[in-house]
C-alpha cells in the first residue's frame, strides 16, 4: 500500500476548477474500491459543483446521497484530493450529480515510486477455478512497485485479483514475470486500464527500472 505522505492543504479549489476537466470519484462496493471519472459541468463557488454521472459496463453507478465521498484529479502532474457531501442526482436530459462545494483540498503524493512512460507489451495471465485466461496489452508506465496497462478489450479482472505480468524489458533484453495484484480497473467501452502493483520483484527487475530512469533523465 502507498506509504504515508504529509499533505499539502489547499484552498483555492476555485482556482483550479475548469468547465469539462476530468475528476476522479472513488467508490467501494463488495469488490474493491474502482475510481470513475466525471466530467464538471459547472459550480457555484463557495456552494456546490455539478458533474456527469459515473457508469460502468454501460450502466449508471447508484450512489448514496447525504454522504460525504471521495473525489481526487489530476492538475499539473500532481493528485488532489477531497471529501464533498453529494446532495442529490439532478434528473434532466442528461443526469447530473450535485455535491457540496470543497473549502479545502490536499495534495498528496499516492505513488511509492517515480513512475516513467513506457510502450511494452505485455501478457496478463489470470486463473480462476482451473482455467487460464490470457491477455495482451501494453504497459503505459512503470516503476519498480507497480505498473499501467491498457487492454484494447474489456475482461472479467477485478480489484484485490491475482494475476501474472510479463514483459520484454528493453534495457537488458530479459523477460520478466512477476506476480502481482490489481489495485484499479478503469473501464471504457471497448477497453480498459488495469493499475497494477508488484508482488516482491526481485533487485534485478528494480535494478532495470534504474536504468530506465537514467535514460529518461538524459532525454530531459
Amino acid at each position: 500500500m502507498p506509504e504515508e505522505h504529509v499533505a499539502e492543504v489547499l484552498t483555492h479549489f476555485g482556482e483550479i476548477l475548469r468547465h469539462d476537466m476530468t475528476v476522479f470519484f472513488q467508490h467501494r462496493n463488495e469488490i474493491g474500491d474502482n475510481k470513475f471519472p466525471l466530467k464538471i459541468i459547472g459550480w457555484v463557488a463557495r456552494r456546490f459543483f455539478l458533474t456527469t454521472c459515473p457508469y460502468e459496463n454501460g450502466r449508471r453507478v447508484k450512489l448514496e446521497s447525504g454522504i460525504h465521498h471521495n473525489i481526487v484529479y489530476l492538475s499539473k502532474g500532481r493528485v488532489y484530493g477531497f471529501k464533498s457531501l453529494l446532495y442529490r442526482e439532478i434528473q434532466a436530459m442528461y443526469p447530473l450529480l450535485m455535491f457540496g462545494y470543497p473549502s479545502e483540498v490536499e495534495c498528496v503524493e499516492l505513488r511509492k515510486e517515480p513512475r516513467y512512460k513506457t510502450f511494452f507489451a505485455a501478457d496478463i495471465g489470470s486463473e480462476t477455478d482451473g482455467l487460464l485466461e490470457l491477455y495482451k496489452g501494453t504497459i503505459l508506465n512503470l516503476s519498480k512497485s507497480g505498473c499501467l496497462v491498457k487492454l484494447n478489450h474489456n475482461t472479467a479482472l477485478n480489484v484485490g485479483q491475482s494475476v501474472n505480468i510479463s514483459f520484454d524489458m528493453p534495457t537488458d533484453n530479459r523477460q520478466y514475470n512477476l506476480m502481482s495484484i490489481i489495485r484499479q480497473v478503469r473501464r471504457g467501452t471497448e477497453k480498459e486500464d488495469l493499475g497494477i502493483e508488484f508482488q516482491n520483484a526481485s533487485e534485478e527487475f528494480k535494478s532495470q527500472i534504474d536504468v530506465v530512469a537514467s535514460v529518461a533523465e538524459e532525454a530531459l
